[in-house]
């Protein structure tokens, strides 16, 4: 976890400690690797922004961030072999590019220059207007592959149809056009050989879908025993048939199976909204508000 002033801070074994603080980290972009590794970003406009790879071994500085200066939204995707990209949505009328890191070598893949700068079609070719550095919500399903969605829109500019693309050997590859529905959150899940996605939304939009060309279908949360908003803000799991979700009230339902059921009740309180949660591999789950952590039990 991460304050605004970039102070990380790493839970283990239900206790907190403090890990340190990258030079210039201010408002970071955490991208957890491992339970001891993890990648974060930030820092301010006047002084750079730059990445880092924090680890039991100290923190490595592997450069400067570029274009990814966004605090709207921006994405760290670990990659292969180490390769990691970082992509905004800040600034589309701009020729920007993600920017690539490896084996020390940085890289802005202008949309001018580079074929990767771009979603690709099956057959491998460019779609103009999908470009990767606006990509949301990156997963990484094994090494070396990942989902991620292509929004339809950024800020204002229209780019085309809401795409789910996967990652391999370097490229972005669009699978399958999703629903006209803004994900707030996404997850991947299931096997290397048929891995399934789980989108999350506004008025309890739940959709699971195989991570191909294969229609997906939307899942129905059960009917809360109290009045909650019902824009689910996450979602985690253990696998495709055993989900949860949860809304910014604190409300989780659990999926099993074809059936769903009210498993936290969330805070009933107008001045308490949350906008993220992970959970702990005791299953604890640690959800945030702007400017306080929460336990839900």
């Amino acid at each position: 976890m991460a304050n605004e002033y970039g102070h990380l801070f790493h839970l283990r074994d239900g206790h907190w400690r403090y890990a340190g603080r990258p030079e210039h980290a201010r408002r970071p972009w955490v991208r957890v690797l491992d339970p001891d590794t993890a990648l974060v970003g930030g820092g301010e406009r006047l002084l750079g922004r730059r990445l880092y790879r924090l680890s039991p071994g100290g923190t490595e500085d592997l450069g400067d961030l570029d274009f990814c200066n966004s605090s709207v939204h921006v994405e760290l995707f670990p990659a292969e072999r180490g390769v990691t990209y970082c992509n905004t949505s800040e600034m589309p009328h701009l020729n920007g590019g993600a920017v690539r890191f490896a084996d020390g070598v940085r890289t802005v893949l202008r949309e001018d220059g580079y074929k990767e700068a771009f979603v690709h079609d099956p057959d491998n070719t460019p779609l103009n207007d999908h470009p990767v550095r606006f990509l949301q919500f990156t997963r990484s399903h094994r090494a070396g592959a990942g989902y991620a969605v292509s929004p339809a829109s950024t800020r204002g500019v229209v780019w085309g149809k809401r795409k789910l693309v996967r990652f391999d050997a370097g490229t972005w590859y669009a699978v399958a056009d999703l629903p006209d529905r803004e994900p707030r959150d996404v997850w991947v899940t299931g096997p290397a050989a048929a891995p399934v996605v789980v989108l999350v939304g506004a008025n309890g939009w739940v959709h699971v879908r195989p991570a191909g060309a294969t229609p997906g279908a939307d899942r129905t949360p059960a009917a809360p025993p109290e009045p909650t908003p019902m824009r689910l803000i996450k979602v985690w799991g253990a696998s495709p048939d055993k989900f949860w979700v949860m809304d910014e009230a604190g409300s989780v339902w659990e999926f099993a199976g074809a059936e769903s059921r009210v498993v936290v009740r969330g805070l009933r309180r107008e001045d308490v909204t949350f906008r993220d949660a992970w959970v702990a591999p005791t299953g604890a789950v640690f959800a945030v508000t702007d400017k306080h952590l929460y336990r839900l039990d």
